[in-house]
């Protein structure tokens, strides 16, 4: 996670604006979600008919998205639209024959699935993915940042993060396969079950800022939901903290900020060149990168630690204490270093989705010695 270019976090500070922020980051109301306007239907049909496109040719699976707008209206619908997208495959034979009683048996789970405001992913068989886009009117991206200002709101279309969603869940999530099935098996069975659902996610975002960076050539939607991931992850561990609850790994699963942007840092050193890609040859860009940068077990039980220790480093430290942040540096300098660059990362997603000044959270070298005595980002 570290980036040593970076002037150090002046965590006490920092942690102010951090936990005051990430408050404020509230996920869409159904109700909201679907006042749509008619010019939010024609956009979001208009998306789906190009990834539509875009699924055809893939040599992985048949992926069939559905239409909010006009495939949703009742189950009998629902159950048409499903078939009729079946039928325009390049397989339709075969996919209409695989996916009839598929289709029938999981009729009541497909239906909840359209009732539910986040895009999601329903894989029918092996050989045959169902996508619920997002919502009309708007992405969850957009959820995200719902509690934040207008100006900063409207400095990230709704139409691009309808665009990475659907790299998200057609790309990602749709076109999972082989290389996820030794994951929930074998003899270290549980553990790497649990490391299987971040992996999941980290490969699906991949697909995200890989597919909207090849379409637009334009990495600010791809910085955004990176961002994003750093801070709602902070936001659901706030949340734990707040009920008191058990802390669950759902954050955990998410929190894969700092790898993105060394993806991300690898889409752009290609240039032009990555423009020019086919969708099959994204695809094969989207394993080999989450090959090279996946979760091992050792790495999911080590995000699981983290995240609640950043969360209490971040706390104590708004409230000028520094209890778990001294602990960790005396009994676990692994564990802090992971933390506090966690922290730094997420200070940077501050700035670009709050638009916070980077000078209110970070302090040059030589100004850091003439201040009081504190956690610092580095031991």
């Amino acid at each position: 996670m570290s980036n040593p270019a970076r002037e150090k976090l002046d965590l006490f500070r920092a942690a102010k604006l951090l936990l005051a922020n990430v408050q404020n980051m509230e996920k869409m109301r159904k109700e909201g979600a679907l006042a749509a306007s008619p010019a939010d239907r024609t956009c979001h049909s208009a998306l789906v008919a190009e990834f539509r496109e875009k699924v055809k040719g893939l040599h992985k699976k048949a992926i069939l998205i559905l239409d909010r707008a006009t495939d949703m209206k009742d189950r009998r619908t629902l159950r048409e639209a499903i078939l009729r997208e079946a039928d325009r495959q390049p397989t339709s034979v075969f996919v209409r024959t695989s996916i009839l009683g598929d289709v029938l048996e999981n009729m009541k789970e497909i239906g909840d699935l359209a009732g539910e405001i986040e895009p999601h992913c329903l894989p029918i068989s092996p050989d045959i993915s169902l996508v619920f886009p997002e919502w009309i009117g708007g992405s969850a991206l957009e959820g995200y940042l719902s509690g934040l200002p207008a100006p900063v709101r409207n400095n990230h279309p709704p139409a691009a993060f309808g665009r990475i969603t659907n790299y998200h869940e057609a790309f990602g999530h749709g076109t999972e396969g082989d290389e996820f099935e030794a994951w929930g098996d074998g003899a270290k069975g549980k553990r790497m079950g649990a490391a299987l659902r971040a992996n999941q996610e980290l490969r699906a975002d991949i697909a995200a800022i890989a597919g909207s960076f090849r379409d637009t050539g334009n990495a600010n939607a791809a910085k955004a939901w990176i961002a994003v991931r750093d801070l709602a992850a902070l936001r659901q561990t706030h949340q734990f903290f707040r009920k008191n609850a058990r802390f669950s790994t759902e954050p955990v699963n998410y929190a894969n900020g700092h790898i993105l942007r060394k993806v991300l840092a690898e889409i752009e050193e290609k240039g032009p060149s990555f423009r020019t890609l086919d969708d099959n040859a994204l695809l094969a860009f989207v394993d080999d990168a989450w090959v090279r940068h996946r979760l091992t077990s050792y790495d999911y039980d080590l995000r699981k630690a983290m995240l609640p220790e950043a969360y209490s480093i971040a706390l104590e430290a708004a409230e000028g204490k520094t209890a778990t942040h001294d602990r960790l540096k005396r009994d676990d300098p692994q564990l802090f270093r992971e933390a506090l660059a966690y922290l730094d990362d997420c200070a940077d997603a501050l700035c670009l989705l709050c638009k916070v000044d980077a000078k209110q959270l970070r302090v040059k070298p030589a100004a850091a010695s003439k201040r009081r005595r504190g956690p610092s980002p580095r031991p």
